[in-house]
């Protein structure tokens, strides 16, 4: 992502990128929600051709929203991140005081952001012999509403009428058309 000339205008790209990284990285469990709301085995979202790959793009958005938040994985810890190249933004581009890496609720969930990232790294990105488990798809769902929390608590200009799980009861189910 290249920086834009003014603060103003780079503060407001980076929370339109915020958002859309986050309604994609929650799109799985709308799609989840909505399937188990309507019942209806007709829906697009009954079936794995809208499902499997909104999973495979949680791991990925979740990594990088966990990477503006500056948290990274070495091994099995978390590391604070602080950017690779000069033009990663991180939290402290957009807010001075924010270290989300300290939040109890990273704290608590560790091993759940953990395993995010590792199947972000092994499972999602690289095409490798690593396998997701049961478990770590368990442990993804959590991880997935810790970061959105995070996001939420540490991004206050987010919009939240622009955040899909916000409005999650507004939408209708999707039925298959042949």
């Amino acid at each position: 992502m290249s920086v834009p000339q003014t603060s103003s205008n780079a503060k407001k790209q980076c929370i339109k990128d915020i958002t859309f990284r986050l309604n994609c990285m929650m799109s799985w469990d709308l799609f989840v929600y909505i399937k188990e709301k309507y019942k209806n085995d007709q829906s697009v979202y009954s079936t794995g051709h809208v499902l499997d790959p909104a999973l495979e793009v949680s791991a990925i958005f979740g990594r990088q929203l966990l990477e503006f938040l500056k948290i990274k994985k070495k091994e099995n810890k978390l590391i604070e991140y602080t950017g690779r190249k000069i033009d990663d933004i991180t939290i402290d581009f957009l807010y001075s005081a924010a270290f989300p890496i300290q939040d109890i609720l990273v704290q608590k969930n560790e091993s759940d952001l953990v395993q995010l990232i590792k199947v972000a790294d092994k499972a999602t990105a690289h095409f490798t012999l690593t396998h997701t488990t049961d478990n770590e798809f368990i442990s993804m769902q959590n991880a997935r509403f810790v970061i959105y929390e995070l996001i939420l608590n540490y991004i206050p200009d987010l919009n939240k009428d622009e955040i899909r799980w916000e409005k999650r009861d507004e939408y209708p189910d999707a039925i298959m058309q042949w």
